[in-house]
């Protein structure tokens, strides 16, 4: 009865329950902080060349990902379905990982803080400018 229990339950859950999508954040080797990609658009819902560049380099743990003293980094053997995530100055993107391991289905997500001190814009008093061209 037990073993018949346990056949329906594995029947229930189906082929997905095997093979769960995890998610990812691109992060450098040493640190858990996201990385900060400033050269990327994350263009969506497919990533731009610079973006897929900086996936592939993380997945391959190509620099700047590899370990600086050995030159290596972690490989990531990623699945169909996986979730990786990346940041620029302006938000983040996350992709997910096709059969053909091509990045696909990009969303975007804005920042919505900035600190009060990270401007360095001014605000001009557009009379004052009238005044001094008049």
């Amino acid at each position: 009865m037990k073993q018949l229990w346990m056949i329906l339950v594995l029947f229930a859950l189906g082929p997905g329950a095997a093979s769960a999508a995890s998610i990812y954040t691109v992060h450098v080797q040493g640190s858990t902080q996201p990385y900060i990609c400033v050269a990327c658009d994350l263009s969506t819902p497919i990533p731009d060349p610079k973006t897929r560049e900086t996936l592939n380099a993380w997945k391959e743990g190509k620099a700047p990902f590899a370990d600086s003293a050995t030159h290596r980094g972690i490989v990531r053997s990623l699945s169909s379905g996986d979730t990786v995530a990346l940041c620029n100055g302006c938000g983040c993107a996350t992709y997910v990982v096709q059969e053909e391991g091509l990045w696909a289905e990009g969303t975007f997500q804005a920042r919505r803080t900035y600190p009060a001190s990270a401007s360095s814009a001014t605000s001009k008093n557009p009379s004052n400018a009238s005044k001094a061209t008049g």
